[in-house]
């Protein structure tokens, strides 16, 4: 007759905390023996990693970002000038001038633009450069759209503070004199970057003025063209005299001191305590695996046993009642 009193066999019948934390002493040296190893060997494999240096530097945004209008107190021309011939020379800022700026300082018409006037190919495409002949490798033709992304991603940066309005830029090398030159000569050539798209947009309207004062004849219509010539002038002079817009360093990049990537220290101390967890946890799962093929050999031999006993009748019409009430 079966025993309804028998507890069932479950793996955490028994859940006996000495026994696993007697596994862990037993193996505590082996844990740490493994544990200085992998620390030993990962600070080790980071020798071979290069150094790389990072440099910052932060700037003052100077723009107006109020896009101006024809109130009085809105009014961001000269008073000399009508509307339309303000609107007509001075652009008008729109609302959204930071984030256009930003923009174009992350475009790629900019990034090319840098890397051409700095240089920076043979960093951006270091295993396909030849220092000896100060060239490429035959057959290799620079992809700007690949360099633009590696600068981006690898070597320069930047983020910009709201509440402080100030932007900071970053760049990572592999010498700290080289990061901080390509953060101070960024904004500089970003500026210069700007003048010269205004510089080229000031030169189309006044070719288009000095052509139509010749297409002309009125007196009052040529009197506007001057008028507005002599506006253009005055622009131009404006564009040129400015050498801190959009953005001037207020706080210029040094030479860092220190490393910042690769960070030996933290790697081998998370691959110290990273191996010494996992080895408690193999530990503790040998317990639970150990647990588990004794509780299965002894439901084996349990049932082994039951079917070797010959069941008479009674005893089976008494197991078929008791589970017809167990259900």
């Amino acid at each position: 007759m079966k025993n309804t009193n028998e507890p069932p066999i479950h793996i955490d019948q028994q859940v006996d905390l000495l026994e696993y934390l007697d596994a862990v002493l037993r193996s505590k040296y082996r844990l740490l023996i493994a544990a200085i190893f992998s620390a030993a060997a990962v600070f080790g494999l980071s020798k071979f990693v290069d150094d790389k240096f990072t440099a910052s530097g932060i700037a003052a945004v100077n723009i107006n970002e109020n896009p101006g209008g024809v109130a009085p107190e809105s009014y961001r021309g000269s008073d000399a000038l009508e509307l339309l011939e303000h609107d007509f020379i001075i652009d008008v800022a729109p609302s959204n001038e930071l984030d256009r700026l930003l923009a174009k300082l992350n475009s790629f018409e900019f990034t090319k633009y840098f890397i051409d006037k700095r240089g920076l190919l043979p960093m951006l495409f270091p295993n396909e450069w030849n220092a000896e002949s100060a060239s490429f490798r035959e057959g290799f033709v620079p992809d700007y759209r690949v360099a633009t992304k590696i600068f981006r991603e690898e070597h320069v940066g930047h983020s910009h503070d709201e509440k402080s309005g100030l932007l900071t830029v970053y760049a990572t090398t592999h010498s700290s004199d080289y990061s901080a030159e390509i953060v101070n000569h960024y904004l500089a050539d970003f500026n210069a970057f700007i003048k010269q798209r205004s510089v080229e947009t000031m030169n189309s309207r006044r070719d288009y003025l000095e052509r139509r004062l010749s297409e002309v004849n009125n007196i009052e219509v040529q009197r506007s063209i001057y008028r507005l010539l002599e506006a253009q002038l005055g622009v131009e002079s404006m564009i040129h005299a400015r050498e801190n817009y959009p953005f001037e360093m207020i706080q210029p990049a040094n030479p860092p001191l220190y490393k910042s990537y690769p960070s030996r220290k933290k790697w081998t101390v998370l691959a110290f305590v990273g191996v010494l967890f996992l080895g408690l946890f193999f530990v503790i799962g040998l317990v639970i695996l150990r647990k588990m093929n004794a509780a299965l050999s002894e439901y084996k031999a349990r049932v082994g046993k039951v079917q070797a006993k010959p069941i008479s009748g009674d005893e089976v019409t008494s197991q078929t009642f008791e589970e017809w009430i167990d259900k």
